[in-house]
């Protein structure tokens, strides 16, 4: 390539950066947006990862042919870091064998139909989660999509269960409710209060509104049900907060909230309540099987409470990857 050229073709990559490193500028604004007020702005921030990979791209080349350009995306991103770490972790706390903790798991079963809904399957798949939660041994299970009315294991657990978002607990339960969530679909969030050593303490469940599209949907329905959805997610997330705020309890929250990291029902939940990924995750925040990597499963809990240990283990059984940690309540 003659100098001519190369200075040309630097030059389209000079406005093509300035281009994307604004772009992710405008997805950190949609992130704090409403999506019942400014509608389909706020499914921006939907971008976030294949921008913010163009980002990296950039800061690559311009390292690599040793221009000072690496400088404008390199400073977007640091701009939203605080961002970058929901999705990407790399310094979680990890200990052997936290004193008094216990293991917290949360996994979306999908109602045991990934392999079709054929009875013979779908057996197979609980036989499967059986052997897994038994291989595990959690202190709290907290399962969504989950189609039977009750599940045996090795260890006796007690459980609460509503519209297939079941939680599974071996510590002595004094409380369960169903919280009465606006859905079009059979969404909900549970809740039992337990004791855990001296304390009690909150473990609420939720499956909040999927979004249901269908392969037959073109392009504009579905961005129109993605967009209904969000803020469907919005109004449910107020409920249980306004629930969480009359609770004189150490809190989780754990389950399938069907919006990634980067949305306002994320920010709205995160207000007060620590995310076990962020606190002692590593790696790339993937539990959901999709195009992109997708965070859509969490483990929330009250800064009283600490985690670490925290896993995504990829399980064959359903398109969601299965999470789990350790807690102590301080």
């Amino acid at each position: 390539m003659n100098e001519k050229k190369k200075i040309t073709f630097n030059h389209l990559f000079i406005y093509l950066n300035v281009f994307f490193s604004f772009f992710l500028l405008l997805i950190y604004l949609s992130i704090e947006t409403d999506p019942e007020k400014y509608g389909y702005f706020s499914l921006l921030s939907l971008l976030y990862s294949p921008i913010l990979l163009i980002n990296i791209i950039f800061i690559f080349y311009w390292l690599i042919v040793k221009k000072p350009y690496f400088l404008l995306s390199t400073i977007i991103i640091i701009i939203g870091y605080s961002h970058l770490q929901k999705q990407i972790q790399f310094f979680g706390k990890k200990i052997n064998k936290p004193k008094n903790s216990m293991k917290i798991i949360s996994f979306n079963t999908r109602n045991f139909v990934h392999n079709g809904w054929e009875d013979i399957n779908r057996k197979e798949i609980k036989k499967q989660l059986i052997k897994i939660l038994n291989e595990e041994n959690a202190n709290i299970i907290c399962l969504q999509e989950f189609p039977d009315t009750l599940i045996e294991l090795n260890n006796e657990y007690y459980s609460y269960q509503n519209s297939g978002t079941i939680i599974l607990t071996n510590q002595k339960i004094i409380n369960t409710q169903n919280l009465k969530l606006k859905s079009n679909r059979l969404n909900s969030c549970i809740y039992m209060d337990l004791i855990y050593e001296k304390d009690t303490i909150r473990v609420y469940n939720m499956h909040l509104e999927s979004v249901q599209i269908d392969e037959k949907d073109n392009f504009f329905t579905k961005i129109h049900k993605i967009k209904e959805a969000n803020t469907i997610r919005i109004n449910q997330i107020k409920t249980i907060k306004n629930d969480m705020e009359s609770c004189e309890y150490p809190i989780i929250i754990c389950g399938d909230m069907n919006n990634s990291p980067y949305s306002l029902a994320y920010e709205k939940i995160t207000e007060n309540l620590d995310d076990a990924f962020v606190k002692s995750g590593f790696g790339l925040g993937h539990t959901f099987k999709y195009l992109i990597p997708l965070r859509i499963d969490y483990i929330f809990h009250e800064k009283t409470i600490d985690s670490y240990n925290f896993e995504i283990k990829k399980k064959d059984i359903s398109d969601h990857n299965m999470i789990k940690c350790n807690i102590t309540v301080n």
